[in-house]
């Protein structure tokens, strides 16, 4: 049996709150959550780490209330970055987390109000005390300095429009959607170009760590000339052709350009 000192340990306690109370899928959200919130910590405290060798396992689910027990393959590390966590939400203070982490914190938050039960996290199964908690009430969110805020145009194809606050889905490339809020009588003239290919003009909102595209608020329909391929590059050579008319290795000039 493992020593106790050694685990890691999240207890859930509440009004009828045991393992067996807690359906399987609720379960598996709290393990993959926890697992990706330390993972996100490690990655960014120790870049160089090797992911194909690290695992976070539940070892065990305590009976009485829900424990459940964890333990690293790279158990320093691993201790380290829950020890980060912990502290964070002791302190309610989410700045030397990464986005990803407070997200999976807030999907454990969700289900402890969800069952009006508190989530206790102790660095050491054995410890007397937890070092913090997630109750009910605990409110968890991405700091605003982790945000970069401005004025845009997205350009893409209405999949979209509807709902009690009007949200509008625009396709922007084969594998990438976006949802963007709009007012009710913006979505109704763009609930019109359903299917179809437009500019909108907005507020952004970006995620500073990776740049990824956090919201966006439609503030007018711009236009959106559709034009085939041949015609925009004609265009494009009138614009810029000059300035390579003596060069032989275009493409190599580009590819510099891009780094």
């Amino acid at each position: 049996m493992n020593d106790l000192h050694e685990l890691m340990e999240i207890r859930f306690v509440g009004n009828d709150i045991f393992p067996e109370t807690i359906r399987a899928k609720e379960l598996a959200d709290i393990i993959s959550n926890t697992e990706d919130s330390l993972t996100n910590i490690i990655v960014k405290e120790n870049p160089n780490i090797s992911l194909d060798n690290l695992i976070i396992g539940l070892v065990s689910i305590g009976e009485g209330s829900a424990k459940l027990r964890f333990k690293s393959s790279i158990q320093a590390v691993t201790l380290s970055a829950f020890t980060l966590l912990s502290t964070s939400l002791a302190n309610n203070d989410f700045t030397k987390l990464p986005s990803a982490s407070i997200n999976s914190l807030k999907n454990i938050s969700d289900f402890t109000k969800k069952r009006n039960c508190v989530a206790e996290f102790r660095t050491h199964a054995d410890s007397p005390s937890p070092l913090a908690l997630i109750t009910p009430s605990t409110e968890i969110s991405i700091p605003e300095s982790y945000y970069l805020e401005g004025e845009t145009i997205l350009y893409g194809r209405v999949e979209r429009v509807g709902g009690v606050r009007p949200k509008i889905v625009l396709r922007i490339t084969d594998k990438q959607t976006v949802h963007c809020d709009a007012g009710q009588d913006l979505a109704k003239e763009i609930g019109h170009k359903l299917y179809s290919w437009v500019g909108l003009f907005g507020k952004a909102k970006w995620n500073t760590e990776d740049y990824s595209l956090d919201s966006f608020r439609i503030e007018k329909v711009t236009e959106f000339h559709d034009t085939s391929l041949l015609k925009g590059t004609a265009e494009l050579s009138s614009m810029v052709g000059r300035y390579l008319k003596d060069k032989s290795d275009v493409i190599k000039i580009v590819s510099d350009l891009r780094g």
